[in-house]
Formats: structure tokens, C-alpha cells, sequence
């Protein structure tokens, strides 16, 4: 049975965020329940938080808690925040405050270096860890709704309940790989402002489908995301509210020539004329501000054997170490193999990659 204390007041709130200012803690569990299915940002509903073995949920929807005392707390610069897979929750925190908490320690990326896998699930390194299940039958709650049940409380103090323990094996583990650093060199990455901002102008690029569209007609695609973006963060509504992605590929594909042709995919006249005033924009953009094809360099002939002994090298890299290959590199073993700089050539990649890449590049 989980034991936590629910937290529904803003006196509730302030005594125990000065408990924990004043305490000897040095690290915190904190993890967020929050809704984003209707909105374009996220809506905080719970913050969980466990420290020196007591678990708090804070309820911030039911009597609109203030969130000072939790800034404080999370911007404590001597109290480590253990986050299992932290990005969305520090999006969140971005979005609230203006900035990203400090320091974090991130238990799925620290998962990843200690050999547990990519991408590693909170219920799985439980299990693999401290040889617990967890019951994940409410994960798909509304986080919104209240009241919320008992059950819907417990499962989220559950998801801090055993993170320190986690933190501690990881942390451990990692220290003795002498990996520790490695994790935290990637962690930091979440620490920059910029992950949790949305460029307008490369939007487009996270489209799925981009790749089998021509130069003209990434361009248009380049509008169309760029305008969309700005309708939902003007409106706060999901991208899909203002236009959905198979919508956005047919007018791609199809050259619309008049308000008629967008009309016969857009349904709505209102939003269809705002659509065909982008596209005739579109429609007049000169071939020099078209998107180019790929940004990945191509490999010529007498690269090619270079570009396969570095794959070779990668693949036993990541076998060796027992990491993703995704991890180590990517695209950055084309960019290797024309001379360019990659991200390989520095940091921790550096020191288990890159330099043996540099020795096949410079042989």
C-alpha cells in the first residue's frame, strides 16, 4: 500500500515546500500529471514529490493552488530534482516559469548508459530493479476530471515512490562504469531553454511525410506548418484543432488553383479562406527560398569505403558498450565521412567513438 499526503491548499502547500527547503535533503522525486489533449500547452493538474521517505501530491486544478512555493523548491540550485523521463515535465515547468529547473537528474537517460535500453519505461526499471510491479491500469486517467479516486491518487504517487531508490542503483552503477559523467553530459541538454521552444520556420521538418515531397512543395508544406503553428499558440489549441496533418499533405500534393479547390478538402469556408490566402503566398515564393532537399551530406565514391568502416566501428562501438546505436550516432557517420564536424567528435561520444573515427578518417 502507497502512503502519500494529499496536498489541496495553499498554506498545505507553502509548509511543506519549506519543509523541504529546510530539511537536509539534498534530492527530490518529482513527477507531473497534466492534460494536452485539447490545448496546444500543457495544463498542469498533479505535481508528486518524495523525500526522505514521504510522498506529497499536490493537487493544483481543485482550488487553484499558488505556484511560488514550488518554484522555489524547484529552482533550489542545492537540491537535485530525480525526474524519470524528464522532458515533458520540464516543458511543463518551462512554460510556468519561464525556465527550466536545475539540476535534474533524468532516471531514463541514466537508464540508457547503465545497459537497460533506449526509451526504458518507470514500470520497467522498477521491476528490473527493485523486483516490483507496478499497477498502471489508471495511466490513461483524465487529469483534469475531479474528483479524482483514491486509486487515481495512489497510482500517481506510485510514479515517485521508488525514484530515489532508482536514482541511487543508477547512480551507483553508473559511477563504478565511470559512466556518471557520460549521463550527465546528456542530461544537460535538457537543461537548455531551447528544447522546450517551437521554431516556426523549421516546424515543418517534423512532418512525417516531408521526404517524398519536392523543393516547391516543401515549400508550401514550410507555410502551411509555419501558419498553423502560429493559429495554436495564438489560440492555445492542439495543432489538429486548427488543421490536421493528412489535410496539410492533400494540399500539398494538390496545386490548388482557387478558393473552390481548397474548399474540397477543407470543409469550413471561413477557415479555407484563410488557407488560400497562405497558399497563394506560397504559390509566389522564388525558387531560392524553397527548402533545400536533405541536409544530411551525400557520400561520394571515394568515401564509401570510409563511410563503411565507420559503420563497422559504430555498430561494434554500440555493441561493445552496450548502447543504442541511435545514442552514439546517426546521421553524424555521413557527416564523418565528408569532413564535417559532428557531434561524435566531442564530449563523452568523443571518447568512445570519435577518436577511433578520427584514426580511420586520418589513416
Amino acid at each position: 500500500m502507497t502512503n502519500y499526503v494529499l496536498i489541496k491548499t495553499n498554506q498545505d502547500l507553502g509548509q511543506l515546500c519549506a519543509e523541504i527547503s529546510q530539511s537536509a535533503a539534498i534530492k527530490i522525486a518529482v513527477d507531473c500529471e497534466f492534460v494536452r489533449e485539447k490545448t496546444y500547452r500543457p495544463i498542469l493538474s498533479l505535481v508528486q514529490i518524495a523525500f526522505e521517505n514521504q510522498i506529497f501530491v499536490i493537487d493544483f486544478v481543485e482550488n487553484s493552488l499558488s505556484l511560488s512555493p514550488l518554484e522555489k523548491i524547484l529552482f533550489n540550485s542545492s537540491l537535485t530534482k530525480v525526474i524519470h523521463s524528464a522532458r515533458q515535465d520540464l516543458e511543463i515547468f518551462y512554460t510556468l516559469f519561464g525556465r527550466v529547473p536545475f539540476p535534474i537528474f533524468d532516471t531514463q537517460i541514466a537508464a540508457v548508459f547503465a545497459g537497460f535500453g533506449q526509451s526504458v519505461g518507470y514500470q520497467s526499471l522498477v521491476a528490473q530493479i527493485l523486483n516490483k510491479d507496478l499497477d498502471k491500469t489508471q495511466q490513461y486517467t483524465n487529469w483534469a476530471q475531479r474528483p479524482l479516486s483514491s486509486e487515481q491518487l495512489t497510482y500517481a504517487a506510485q510514479d515517485v515512490e521508488d525514484l530515489l531508490a532508482i536514482f541511487v542503483y543508477l547512480k551507483e552503477k553508473l559511477q563504478n562504469a565511470d559512466r556518471l559523467w557520460w549521463a550527465e553530459e546528456e542530461m544537460s541538454g535538457l537543461l537548455e531553454p531551447v528544447t522546450y521552444t517551437v521554431d516556426v520556420e523549421t516546424v515543418w521538418q517534423k512532418f512525417k511525410s516531408k521526404h517524398k515531397f519536392n523543393r516547391f512543395q516543401k515549400a508550401i508544406l514550410q507555410d502551411l506548418c509555419r501558419w498553423r503553428e502560429r493559429e495554436a499558440q495564438k489560440n492555445n489549441v492542439n495543432r489538429g484543432r486548427v488543421m490536421r496533418d493528412h489535410h496539410i499533405e492533400a494540399l500539398v500534393l494538390r496545386k490548388c488553383m482557387n478558393l473552390e479547390d481548397v474548399k474540397s478538402i477543407i470543409k469550413s469556408e471561413e477557415l479555407s479562406q484563410l488557407i488560400w490566402n497562405v497558399l497563394q503566398q506560397s504559390y509566389d515564393r522564388p525558387e531560392s527560398s524553397w527548402p533545400s532537399h536533405s541536409s544530411v551530406p551525400k557520400i561520394g565514391k571515394n568515401q564509401l569505403n570510409l563511410y563503411q568502416d565507420l559503420v563497422d566501428l559504430w555498430e561494434k562501438t554500440a555493441q561493445d558498450l552496450n548502447l543504442p546505436k541511435s545514442l552514439i550516432a546517426s546521421k553524424d557517420l555521413k557527416k564523418l565521412a565528408s569532413g564535417e564536424d559532428s557531434r561524435c567528435l566531442h564530449g563523452w561520444r568523443l571518447q568512445c567513438f570519435g577518436r577511433k573515427a578520427l584514426t580511420l578518417i586520418h589513416r
